[in-house]
């Protein structure tokens, strides 16, 4: 009894969990509108991730570092996209003007909503940044 219990509080937890922040296999449209995205924008992908990391936007969302920081290179507003599921895919390029500073190549993360690419940001791919530009690099956080 005392271990079925255990499994049940355990798959409550799980589910309570992964209701709001979940990593999702891509929608091949959607990882096919990101990645055509930089495409057209120039960038060589040298990388993709298998992986998606999919949220809702609220208020209160908004209100963690990393969302202010990711929304504050945007040249969409916040507001617009409150309450509606946010995926990002994530590339690796080698050919973004990062490189120049950082010397390494550059993850690029593309944001899509409802189909489309509502915007993104980029750091480089050195597992030690600190600091988030805008999709093309040219806005710092």
């Amino acid at each position: 009894m005392k271990k079925f219990l255990l499994f049940l509080i355990g798959i409550s937890m799980f589910l309570l969990v992964g209701c709001t922040e979940r990593n999702v296999k891509p929608t091949s449209q959607d990882f096919n509108t990101a990645k055509e995205y930089l495409e057209t924008k120039g960038y060589n992908i040298v990388e993709s991730s298998n992986k998606v990391y999919e949220y809702t936007l609220t208020k209160e969302k908004l209100k963690s570092m990393h969302e202010f920081m990711v929304w504050n290179v945007q040249r969409e507003k916040a507001e617009e996209y409150l309450n509606k599921d946010i995926s990002l895919y994530v590339f690796v390029v080698d050919n973004h003007i990062l490189r120049s500073d950082f010397k390494v190549n550059t993850k690029v993360c593309v944001m899509i909503c409802e189909g489309k690419v509502i915007g993104g940001y980029s750091f480089p791919d050195n597992n030690s940044y600190s600091k988030i530009y805008s999709l093309d690099g040219s806005i710092k956080e």
